[in-house]
């Protein structure tokens, strides 16, 4: 392979400031040569190669390959290591965004004249592309899809396919990544082969062409920070002694991950449909927490992308309202961190003694512009988190910070956010978590200066893995049935099962069950609907209402349940609870009382599946009761909604 493709589009990705977003890497579309591609020198006779005008997908050239005989033929190979033998940093890059990328992709074309066939003998021709590395081995790369065969891809005959056809073919890299990672990377070396087999009528051989070989899958992340560029300091950077963005190292070492990632320039008026497209947006700590403020605050918790925030700044109830105040002071020496659920997906590899790090976190770092200066800690915010996030890790016992304060914790999707101005209430777009590092600007400096990278060794760990956790984890609706009681539509009834209490129609409320016979409880109209016409409504001491979903919990999982409830009359209480079947039996995991007032209010719940891990692998449902200690009281509910946040499998 040549330099010249992959060089350009490294270029491209990795040093412009701003760039169309997408997640592919050329590796090859050989138009000025073969790209480094070789023909099999172990086998006689040899695959010839040629730049060529047909099976064209991309440009004006692809590859042929003609293969003078018929069975099993190594066609070409190429060899990364040789390609980039005297570029190791290119040959480092290329290999993270293998790393990185979920699926290699190709065009292949097979000209029917190319393939000239003994009469009456097996005629059929299979294409596919195989990986070896010096960790891994032989890897026979899997197919995702092949566009025109996805019934035997690469696989072509004469019969089925009697004209030039190209295919799509798609080859999934993410259990092979897997392995990989686990093996410490594939080596100093990593090839790809393009092998092709055909039946015994193709005495000569044949012919086919590649062209348009990529990596894709690639996550894209946006930086936002003061710094446009890596090698372009905020004019307030720059005017303390800044050659580089102060905050690059955090960059470096997405980028050594494989990623790719475009410095997007803090403002109070982000561009949604760039943040949107991105894969994971993640906001330093090198930002004016003045535009995280008001109007600004409802925009950035609009993005729908995942989001990782790493400024306590940002967070105050004056900005975007993750915390319930405004306190923030610094840390002020090496800080360890004790951890809330060791099984977090973040916290993998690291080492825990009693759910505290056993090595430090992050620490007090020097300036430098003059290998003297000391910036200041980070900012922690010490007033409460907002009621619906998960706080994942606090300052230990061991001090130097304010102990007990959140330093990760997460916020799902759907979540609701108080904050000063602006709309004032707002409801997360997207993921949202919150690790807070980079350090404060020392006394006096340009505060365009904060974000200095900060970590420790095991801090870095967290870093990446709180990236990859965000790149994976996807947030879903679980499907209940009748969530808003608008079923049967037959007007007030009372019962659930069907009872008929009261002389109100015998009609069962699809979805929705108790374990006994309540007194005066059901669905009806005219009582403050939000989602359709008919509410719920429960008496005091009736029977609690629920429903059994098909969503079995797994490891990781966390769950969301929302409901909009109301006093219809004297109640005071309302019980949420979410719940795993054992056998018929309900078994809770988790219970929310919430005050109740005269208007609708939207309640969360939210629970983590490794909280209560006898809950796996078992069927997850919720139930409804209302709890106030009036006898003759009613709750009004309406607008059910259980979603799940998991990692992707």
């Amino acid at each position: 392979m040549s330099r010249k493709p992959l060089v350009a589009m490294l270029v491209l990705i990795l040093m412009a400031p701003v760039i169309t977003y997408g997640a592919d890497l050329l590796l090859a579309d050989w138009e000025s040569g073969l790209d480094g591609w070789i023909p099999n020198n172990w086998d006689k006779p040899q695959t010839y190669l040629f730049s060529y005008w047909k099976g064209v997908t991309s440009g004006k050239r692809a590859l042929m390959l003609i293969v003078p005989r018929p069975g099993w033929t190594i066609a070409a190979l190429v060899k990364f290591q040789d390609v980039y033998k005297n570029d190791p940093a290119a040959l480092a890059d290329l290999t993270a965004k293998w790393m990185a990328a979920k699926t290699l992709e190709v065009d292949i074309t097979i000209d029917p004249g190319n393939w000239l066939a003994r009469p009456g003998t097996d005629a059929w021709v299979n294409v596919s592309l195989v990986f070896n590395t010096q960790n891994g081995g032989w890897v026979s790369l899997p197919v995702i899809s092949d566009s025109v065969n996805p019934g035997s891809p690469g696989g072509w005959d004469p019969v089925n396919f009697p004209k030039l056809q190209t295919r799509h073919i798609v080859y999934d890299l993410r259990e092979i990544n897997k392995t990989l990672k686990a093996a410490g990377g594939p080596g100093w070396w990593f090839e790809i082969f393009a092998i092709v087999n055909s039946g015994p009528a193709y005495e000569k051989g044949g012919a086919f062409y590649m062209d348009n070989l990529k990596l894709s899958g690639i996550p894209t992340i946006t930086w936002v920070s003061f710094h446009g560029a890596d090698d372009a300091p905020s004019a307030g950077a720059a005017g303390a002694g800044f050659t580089t963005a102060p905050d690059k190292p955090y960059t470096d070492l997405l980028k050594a991950q494989g990623y790719f990632v475009n410095r997007y320039v803090t403002t109070g008026n982000p561009n949604l449909d760039v943040l949107n497209a991105s894969d994971l947006v993640i906001i330093s700590r090198s930002v004016s927490s003045s535009h995280y403020q008001n109007v600004s605050a409802d925009t950035w918790n609009s993005v729908t992308a995942p989001m990782i925030i790493c400024g306590g700044y940002v967070l105050r109830k004056n900005r975007m309202g993750y915390v319930t105040g405004n306190d923030i002071p610094d840390t002020t020496g090496d800080i360890t961190l004790t951890v809330t659920d060791p099984t977090h997906p973040i916290f993998k590899g690291i080492k825990l003694t009693d759910s505290t790090m056993v090595n430090p976190y992050a620490g007090i770092v020097t300036y430098p512009t003059d290998g003297v200066t000391l910036a200041r800690g980070i900012s922690v915010n010490t007033n409460p988190p907002d009621d619906e996030g998960l706080v994942l890790a606090t300052v230990s016992a061991a001090g130097n910070g304010p102990v007990g304060s959140m330093i990760i914790g997460e916020w799902l999707a759907g979540s609701t956010l108080v904050h000063d101005g602006g709309a004032g209430t707002n409801v997360l777009g997207g993921h949202r978590l919150v690790l807070l590092t980079g350090s404060r600007e020392a006394q006096g400096i340009s505060a365009e200066t904060a974000g200095m990278y900060d970590l420790y060794e095991d801090g870095a760990k967290i870093f990446l893995n709180a990236v990859e956790y965000m790149l994976n984890s996807k947030t879903t609706a679980i499907e209940l049935v009748n969530p808003s009681f608008e079923l049967p539509g037959l007007g007030k009834i009372k019962g659930w099962n069907g009872e008929g209490i009261g002389g109100t129609p015998a009609e069962d409320i699809p979805g929705w069950a108790t374990d006994g016979t309540p007194v005066d409880s059901g669905v009806e109209t005219g009582w403050g609907a939000t989602d359709g016409e008919y509410t719920a409504f429960l008496k005091a001491k009736d029977p609690m209402v629920y429903q059994l979903t098909d969503y079995v919990a797994k490891e990781g999982d966390v769950f969301m349940l929302k409901v909009d409830a109301k006093n219809n009359w004297q109640a005071t209480k309302f019980a949420m609870i979410i719940y795993y079947d054992e056998m018929g039996i309900p078994i809770p995991v988790a219970t929310k009382t919430v005050t109740l007032t005269d208007a609708m209010q939207t309640f969360t719940l939210v629970f983590r599946a490794n909280d209560f891990p006898e809950c796996i692998g078992k069927q997850i449902g919720v139930q409804f009761a209302n709890s106030s200690p009036v006898a003759d009281s009613w709750v009004g509910f309406d607008n059910v909604r259980l979603s799940v946040t998991a990692v992707a499998q």
